[in-house]
């Protein structure tokens, strides 16, 4: 229980489950989160590598920020809602939502899933936060 930060950290891959704590991390290559009910906030710095990456909660939101370079098989499923930062559809079939897209060759899973939470996943600069009353252009 409680929250589990992993902002700070030196290494590349990042395992972290709670049960009712929210999930923050910042991860250079690889991420493993799982929450029962707190949401989960991944950044990705890098995307590299072969191992499967996975995000699960039983009803948190999940939040995840890829970087442009991406070479990802995506995998999202909810009862919730799914909004997504790239061109995908979302399908819906017996109160499920479902995600499925290809970045860059999709040579890696990402499977993200949750049973009633919200998903959102988005290039790191999408959700990226303006400082100083700074206009954000998204197209440089």
């Amino acid at each position: 229980k409680g929250v589990v930060d992993v902002t700070e950290f030196e290494g590349e891959d990042v395992e972290a489950e709670t049960e009712s704590g929210a999930i923050r991390v910042v991860a250079e290559r690889t991420v493993r989160a799982r929450s029962s009910s707190g949401p989960i906030h991944v950044l990705v710095r890098e995307a590299e590598g072969a191992e499967p990456m996975w995000l699960e909660s039983d009803s948190g939101s999940i939040e995840i920020e890829l970087p442009p370079q991406a070479d990802l098989d995506v995998q999202a499923r909810t009862g919730g809602k799914i909004d997504l930062g790239y061109p995908a559809n979302v399908e819906s079939h017996d109160g499920q939502n479902r995600a499925s897209f290809q970045l860059g060759k999709g040579e890696r899973l990402l499977a993200v899933q949750s049973r009633s939470g919200a998903i959102r996943i988005a290039p790191v600069l999408a959700l990226q936060p303006v400082e100083h009353g700074a206009r954000a252009d998204r197209n440089e």
